[in-house]
């Protein structure tokens, strides 16, 4: 397994408005001294995230060596689509391209407890708008296959968007609901309408930050299982 190295991502780069970067490859014994990526750390302004399996204790040690910052600890959830509890709900349906400004007024308005929002080196209107984008490239086809929303009339309170799996299933990439419907079964029911509609099968994924106990509790509630987790490390690198 090669060393560390720095992944770009464009996409984040203009949204946090310096060079951002996902760190892979092997920590694990890094010697601090020797490794560019180091070097890049202390002489660069930029944003650059680390995710290390919670068992990797010696490669834990070596980010915080690097001078990364434990941020969140993301657990994941896993069901088989066939053990998704069924729920019906009127005004659960696709999302349609009119409804592109609503989806984004409510990720921008609904997330504090990702990593971003925890990040106090982040600005919350940042992160807000990062969420806002995340949520609208469906509409430009640049991220999601599916998005589900929940309606009342025909003004959207909730999404959930999603992305197809290696197995034929989905991944949960963000699911929210207005604060003022919260508790009436939305996020239930757009999860089970997924499975009845998208023609997936397999498995359903979702990861959460742990601080979230409001989603974690929801996918207990509807049988999923906790099967890993991951410490999330940011670093910011040279900010003087």
């Amino acid at each position: 397994m090669s060393g560390p190295r720095l992944n770009p991502d464009a996409w984040l780069t203009k949204r946090l408005g310096k060079p951002s970067f996902h760190m892979a490859g092997k920590v694990n014994g890094l010697s601090l001294e020797q490794s560019p990526v180091v070097q890049k750390l202390a002489e660069q302004n930029l944003f650059v995230d680390a995710k290390i399996p919670v068992a990797d204790v010696a490669s834990v040690e070596s980010v915080c060596r690097m001078g990364f910052s434990l941020i969140d600890t993301n657990v994941q959830f896993i069901i088989s689509l066939s053990d998704i509890p069924a729920v019906s709900m009127d005004g659960i349906t696709f999302a349609a391209p009119e409804m592109a400004s609503a989806i984004g007024e409510i990720a921008a308005t609904s997330f504090s407890e990702d990593r971003f929002h925890r990040d106090p080196a982040i600005p919350d209107s940042v992160a807000d708008n990062l969420k806002r984008c995340w949520a609208t490239n469906f509409f430009t086809g640049e991220r999601g296959d599916w998005m589900v929303v929940a309606c009342i009339g025909k003004n959207p309170v909730g999404f959930l968007q999603l992305v197809r799996t290696a197995d034929g299933g989905f991944l949960i990439d963000l699911i929210a609901v207005t604060e003022d419907e919260r508790g009436r079964g939305l996020a239930c029911a757009m999860i089970a309408f997924a499975r009845d509609n998208c023609g997936c099968e397999g498995q359903a994924v979702v990861g959460t930050a742990i601080a979230n106990t409001r989603s974690i509790g929801l996918y207990e509630k509807m049988g999923f299982r906790l099967c890993g987790a991951q410490y999330v490390f940011h670093h910011h690198g040279a900010t003087c």
